[in-house]
């Protein structure tokens, strides 16, 4: 368990090199958009949290203890993808009423990109997935039936399969750990 539990820790300072520069494009991109007030302290929560994880896993990689709280820590693990998850679920809700078809592209692919890496990368953790993917892709499959039009209303469809294949394939491919 510790092995498995020491590459997913390794792997924590990538995601957060991942969540940073994603959150840092769609600021960018969307900076001169109606919606950029809530981009705004949207990204700096992306920010904050992100450098509370930083510090956490380099604290945790110095600490000579954590073998003994690997269960603590896994914890923590999960708790920290969902508390991205939520912030990254915000996104399509902030974004996608206020911009045109540029901006329900560039968040579908943004998310995409982000719900799939995530998913890989914390893949030896399946509540961590979850806790990540599914309020990220039930946000933008709410958002994409409340806000588009019925063409666009099928990406919802895709999103939800996108979902069940992730969910299926964490299960069955990986030895979960916890």
């Amino acid at each position: 368990v510790y092995v498995l539990f020491r590459s997913v820790d390794r792997l924590g300072i990538l995601l957060v090199l991942a969540n940073l520069l994603n959150a840092s494009m769609i600021l960018l991109m969307f900076s001169r958009s109606s919606a950029s007030g809530l981009l705004s302290l949207w990204g700096c929560a992306v920010f904050m949290l992100s450098g509370l994880v930083f510090l956490r896993l380099s604290y945790h990689n110095r600490n000579p203890d954590a073998r003994r709280r690997v269960r603590v820590a896994i914890r923590k693990h999960v708790l920290t993808a969902a508390l991205f998850g939520m912030l990254w679920a915000l996104l399509p809700v902030i974004v996608i009423p206020v911009t045109h078809d540029f901006g329900l592209v560039t968040v579908g692919v943004v998310l995409a990109g982000m719900v799939f890496g995530c998913s890989l990368t914390l893949s030896r953790l399946p509540a961590a997935t979850l806790a990540f993917s599914v309020p990220v892709t039930g946000s933008l499959l709410a958002t994409l039936t409340i806000y588009t039009d019925v063409p666009e209303s099928h990406l919802a469809g895709l999103t939800a399969m996108y979902l069940i294949i992730i969910a299926v394939c964490v299960r069955w491919t990986r030895t979960p750990c916890g």
